[in-house]
């Protein structure tokens, strides 16, 4: 998986160094100083992510239904839903009623072959047949919240803010004979890209002197659709979605492939750049630091 690092053009690292000087006087006019630190889970969207899965499973149920030779043994699938999300803030109040904040943090979700699979018995043996997918994500947001106390104890809390999200994307499809001890991966794509970020944020926070707990929801909209990688045989080029139909079957199986220039063929439809849509709720309990 590539690293963030990787994902970051010299204008986006402008963006941030300037992000970062205007925030410094923000930072001096401060009343105090809080970081927030959260653990919580992400349901993203994904849909074209699961429409993929959801094709290629039924592709194969249709082609062991269809030959002869195959015998369709049994079959599962999950969708992707949610992801492990670890948040970190710094939150300057310029007032009691009124903070802005930096926020970063990383989200991660995958499939493994427990999730999504087909087992087909075939001349050469009874088949596992197995995808994994791997989503990894790391947000910069601006924020600003509206706090409204209601006692010297608990507050309510909410706003808005918007930024950069970076998103690593691999999928991998693998078989292997039942007895084997290892899989073969016949396709495996890599893929990164970066797109805007907006969000909206609700929470409540439980003071304890210096440490307060808190728990926050936010629904943000983040669609990736310039994504750019790398596959098995070292083609390079962009992420694109398209469906194929299968020789043996016609059915039209959707894809994700890498390809320098927009496929082309009698055999594909529906081509266009992919989309990964990480739109989607989340929720986090965490501990604010106050200084």
């Amino acid at each position: 998986m590539p690293l963030p690092g990787k994902l970051i053009g010299h204008q986006k690292i402008i963006l941030l160094f300037l992000i970062l000087t205007l925030f410094w006087p923000v930072s001096l006019a401060a009343s105090s100083v809080a970081i927030k630190l959260s653990l919580g889970r992400g349901w993203p969207a994904v849909r074209e992510v699961n429409h993929v899965l959801h094709t290629w499973q039924e592709s194969l149920k249709i082609q062991a239904d269809t030959l002869k030779t195959w015998s369709w043994q049994e079959g599962v699938l999950q969708d992707l839903k949610q992801q492990v999300e670890f948040a970190a803030s710094l939150e300057f109040n310029l007032s009691r009623f009124f903070s802005l904040g930096l926020t970063s943090g990383y989200a991660y979700g995958h499939l493994g072959e427990d999730q999504v699979r087909a087992i087909i018995d075939r001349p050469v043996g009874k088949s596992l047949f197995i995808q994994q997918v791997k989503i990894g994500t790391l947000p910069f947001c601006l924020e600003a919240l509206f706090h409204l106390p209601f006692s010297s104890r608990w507050e309510f809390y909410g706003g808005g803010g918007g930024g950069i999200v970076w998103l690593n994307f691999t999928q991998r499809e693998g078989i292997k004979l039942e007895n084997a001890s290892t899989f073969t991966y016949p396709a495996e794509i890599n893929a990164h890209g970066s797109s805007q970020l907006v969000k909206t944020i609700l929470g409540f926070v439980y003071h304890l002197r210096d440490i307060s707990i808190f728990v926050e929801g936010n629904y943000h909209w983040a669609k990736l659709s310039n994504l750019t990688g790398e596959d098995k045989n070292g083609q390079q080029g962009n992420l694109y979605f398209l469906e194929e139909r299968q020789p043996d079957t016609g059915y039209w199986e959707a894809k994700f492939i890498i390809n320098s220039t927009e496929p082309a063929s009698p055999d594909i439809r529906k081509v266009r750049l992919a989309q990964i849509d990480l739109s989607g709720f989340s929720l986090r309990i965490g501990l604010k630091i106050n200084f």
